[in-house]
């Protein structure tokens, strides 16, 4: 199978987030030596001419790995979890407003995760959009989800999932992408 893009830059452990019908983000990850990357790369179709382009995104505040990325709406991401580069130092989360071009911190996780399963349901009556990290290692591999509720500034426990996991292992390079 032919790749339909080459990333300017491999990586692995990267997050990625569809932004629109044509635009993928995705974001940090870590290179060959194992660095953390704060580099991103937007990859674009063209459905007119059938052709792909990859640019340079905006540049993660820190270095991350093994972190999740949901798109709230169609200005705002909000970016969290994983691993920094500074071993055993919490990362910081961030939102990203396309519009404004600028990172705003968010909500510390209740619990680190690296690796998680997450994603992004909205509640039917309200409205509201709920982020949920599951899963994931920090010193063990973990059972325990967390919840954030758009506004909110924190995240809470939810109920425990019946076994403990870390998501799919992700490997983005320059000429495809494999999920394990």
């Amino acid at each position: 199978m032919e790749p339909i893009a080459s990333l300017v830059e491999p990586r692995k452990s990267a997050a990625g987030v569809q932004l629109n019908d044509s635009t993928y983000w995705i974001t940090g990850g870590s290179n060959k030596e194992s660095s953390h990357l704060s580099s991103t790369e937007l990859i674009t179709a063209d459905f007119s001419s059938g052709t792909v382009h990859v640019s340079a995104g905006p540049t993660l505040p820190d270095g991350n790995s093994g972190h999740c990325i949901v798109k709230l709406n169609d200005t705002t991401v909000f970016l969290f979890g994983g691993s920094s580069p500074e071993a055993f130092q919490p990362v910081k989360n961030w939102f990203y407003d396309f519009v404004n071009d600028k990172w705003t911190e968010g909500p510390e996780l209740n619990t680190d995760r690296q690796n998680a399963q997450c994603g992004l349901i909205q509640d039917v009556v309200t409205g509201t959009k709920i982020a949920i990290a599951t899963g994931g290692v920090g010193y063990a591999t973990k059972n325990s989800v967390s919840l954030w509720f758009e506004g909110s500034d924190e995240w809470i426990s939810g109920n425990p999932m019946p076994y403990r996991f870390c998501s799919i292992y992700k490997q983005i390079s320059k000429k495809n992408m494999n999920l394990f």
